[in-house]
């Protein structure tokens, strides 16, 4: 088993640009919500550690999990293992950072937080899950019979 593999760049942006684009993309926007987390201090980096961590324990706890082991991810530019490319902590970090970062900016009570940080994170997670699927970033999409019926 590779535990880490690096694909050239130009070979995938020659068999799949779009996910090419997503997988920078979503670095890019973790290195700016850190930034933007060191910039406002503890709390805001707590959130944006702990959404990493949470994400990668996420995925890799779904890999191992056979009843839920029902997809399998493209083979990015760097994979961390096999079935696991670095870009999925980075997703999982901005679905989390930034739509809890969105819905503190309202300072409500803290139901109101709560309920407007899980609307910002459908809002966020929504348009990738949909691309993602359509573009095959992952084997599973909307038209397998398991899934079609759950997507919305």
């Amino acid at each position: 088993m590779d535990f880490l593999h690096f694909k050239n760049p130009f070979l995938q942006w020659e068999q799949l640009p779009t996910f090419l684009i997503g997988e920078y993309l979503f670095y890019a926007l973790s290195i700016l919500g850190l930034i933007h987390a060191y910039k406002n201090g503890r709390l805001h980096l707590f959130v944006w550690f702990t959404s990493f961590l949470a994400g990668t324990a996420n995925d890799v706890f779904f890999i191992f999990l056979p009843v839920v082991d029902n997809f399998w991810q493209s083979q990015a530019t760097i994979m961390l293992t096999p079935r696991l490319p670095l870009y999925i902590p980075f997703v999982y970090n901005n679905f989390m950072y930034y739509p809890i970062i969105a819905a503190w900016r309202f300072r409500a009570n803290p139901i109101i937080v709560s309920a407007l940080a899980a609307v910002f994170g459908f809002l966020f997670y929504a348009p990738y899950d949909i691309v993602g699927a359509k573009f095959l970033w992952w084997t599973w999409h909307d038209t397998d019979a398991p899934i079609k019926h759950r997507i919305f």
